[in-house]
């Protein structure tokens, strides 16, 4: 294939490239939350856990035609040099499709700055890393330092100038070739760009102090967290050594009756955590089954994370390691247990376990912020699991200016409400010596906190 051939079609695909992806944005802009649903978030200080599943995978659209974009505008720099290095009439057309991307890009990035994250709580949450979408932290931020970036705006201004000064030439230099069309469509483009040195200037500044600020914030954030985290982490591993309650035979005994989608809230006697954690019973975990349950609900397979969900491991934990897959034997390493099942169908109970998984791998929240869903304490990958499943939600309760699910809250809605019921005990009452499964079970759960 000659030079002028291979041009041609890398132009050809380039443009096939650019139009595919400015087709993609009026549904991408649309699919987005409305300015409702921003404002009741907003409202609220938080998503809920099908709010931030669907503007994770929004967000994660947003970023995959970003990116695609992006690699035009870099197709366009390799090939050319650069705007300051334009010289051959060949150059102009790969000019002309990174210039178009650059439109599209600052039409979408405006579009997110402008219609999407204008609260603090939205910005933070497109902060965080959704590694289930490869994508890294401060996504948001790195997006609105390139929008109102001084040296991008002049940069900008000098494609402007060169399209203008170098009308005539790019107008021959595309004819008769893919790059026409785009050429066509740019003067329509450029409306999204703000050219006024101003509104760049005043952006700028706005963008310095929303830097400061959370400069500052973070660095009270990280100071705390560290301390929680040196102190949650001291916590887990203090406690007075002797043998666990519940003994292999009773776990046996369990392993008979429970089924993926269990509840387990449990309790070790003497561990200095239960000091700092709110309630009798202050910590939980989810039974997800083994492999065999996983394709027998057929949930979906994730290679990413199901490759942890296999073996021993059925249950899903979030300790001081982070969340991971257990062996029943890890969980129930305790000195007394709950057993709790939802009251929802097989087809709810896959969906909540396939929700759940992506959360494997996730480092533990010592913070105790239900906001990020980038780190989960135990009793949220409950809540990760079961929220909105069937429309149902799970109440969080505030405590200390935070919306929070202590074990002990699930426990209640279980016993006060149809949304789960208790199924067996052990290790405190009549059950301190026998595993529980018949309808002694609420009366002793109620007896041991209440």
């Amino acid at each position: 294939m000659t030079t002028s051939a291979k041009q041609t079609a890398e132009l050809t695909r380039l443009t096939q490239a650019l139009v595919t992806l400015n087709e993609s944005l009026p549904q991408l802009f649309k699919d987005a939350f409305n300015t409702e649903k921003l404002a009741a978030i907003s409202s609220e200080g938080l998503f809920s856990p099908q709010e931030d599943e669907q503007m994770g995978y929004w967000f994660a659209r947003f970023i995959t035609i970003r990116r695609n974009l992006w690699s035009i505008v870099e197709a366009g720099i390799q090939t050319t040099g650069g705007i300051s290095k334009l010289s051959a009439e060949r150059d102009y057309p790969f000019f002309v499709l990174a210039y178009s991307a650059v439109c599209s890009l600052i039409r979408m990035d405006r579009f997110l700055v402008g219609k999407v994250a204008t609260h603090t709580i939205i910005q933070r949450k497109l902060n965080e890393a959704l590694p289930q979408h490869r994508i890294e932290r401060k996504q948001f931020s790195e997006i609105y330092q390139a929008l109102v970036q001084p040296a991008n705006a002049l940069r900008i201004h000098q494609a402007h100038r060169t399209l203008k000064r170098h009308a005539e030439t790019i107008q021959l230099a595309v004819r008769d070739s893919p790059v026409e069309s785009v050429l066509s469509r740019l003067p329509q483009q450029e409306r999204y760009l703000n050219l006024s040195r101003r509104h760049y200037f005043l952006a700028w500044l706005k963008s310095r102090k929303l830097v400061w600020r959370r400069r500052g914030a973070s660095a009270k954030q990280k100071s705390l967290f560290t301390v929680l985290e040196y102190s949650g982490r001291l916590a887990s591993e203090l406690s007075l050594p002797r043998p666990k309650k519940v003994t292999p035979t009773v776990r046996d005994q369990l392993a008979k009756l429970i089924q993926p989608g269990d509840i387990f809230i449990t309790r070790h006697s003497r561990a200095l955590t239960n000091l700092f954690l709110p309630g009798y019973w202050p910590h939980a975990a989810l039974y997800v089954g083994y492999e065999h349950d996983r394709d027998r609900l057929q949930i979906p397979h994730d290679p990413i994370h199901h490759r942890f969900w296999c073996e021993s491991a059925c249950t899903l934990e979030a300790l001081k390691d982070g969340v991971h897959f257990r062996s029943l034997a890890s969980t129930l390493s305790v000195d007394a247990f709950v057993v709790i099942r939802p009251n929802f169908s097989q087809t709810d109970i896959a969906q909540a376990l396939g929700r759940v998984a992506v959360h494997a791998g996730k480092a533990y929240n010592f913070d105790f912020d239900f906001f990020r869903a980038d780190q989960l304490v135990c009793t949220e990958v409950i809540y990760r699991a079961f929220d909105g499943i069937a429309g149902r939600r799970i109440p969080l309760h505030e405590r200390v200016g935070r919306k929070t699910l202590s074990a002990e809250d699930i426990l209640d809605l279980t016993i006060e409400s149809d949304w789960a019921q208790a199924i067996a005990i052990f290790g405190v009452g009549d059950s301190k010596h026998e595993l529980i499964t018949d309808h002694r079970v609420n009366a002793v759960l109620q007896q041991s906190y209440r």
